[in-house]
């Protein structure tokens, strides 16, 4: 697998819908689209990693995910996320009485969270190597 790649949520505003559709009827009109500034920055970042060759995803905020695929979306065992479901770190619903779901921006502030806490402990074990180098 490749390197976990930081998920930035993004939420439009009025301002942000209207932009977009205003590009989208240019481009489906004329075959061109003229990006509002406030909406440049995304296309941008979207752009970049469509140029390294990188996969994309676009989600909704509505999806959800089963525990089996949260599991492969954070590339840990499903065993892991029933004990952060069941410990209350990640939220869900329940469907059909068993069937547990986890919103998709819940499971994006989970890796979020869960990768910054991971990049924390690199670094507090680096340090630890460096001073142990030191000594």
């Amino acid at each position: 697998m490749g390197k976990a790649a930081k998920i930035t949520s993004f939420y439009p505003n009025a301002e942000d819908q209207s932009g977009a559709k205003l590009a989208l009827a240019e481009l489906r009109q004329n075959g061109e689209i003229h990006v509002p500034e406030n909406l440049q920055e995304i296309l941008a970042s979207i752009l970049q990693k469509i140029s390294e060759g990188e996969p994309i995803s676009l989600v909704s905020s509505e999806q959800q995910y089963t525990t089996q695929e949260a599991a492969d979306f954070l590339q840990v065992s499903r065993s892991f996320i029933l004990k952060e479901i069941e410990q209350g770190k990640i939220p869900y619903i329940k469907i059909g009485g068993s069937h547990r779901r986890i919103a998709s921006k819940d499971l994006i502030e989970y890796k979020n969270k869960f990768d910054k806490m991971r990049l924390d402990c690199l670094a507090e074990m680096v340090e630890i190597g460096q001073e142990i180098e030191n000594d």
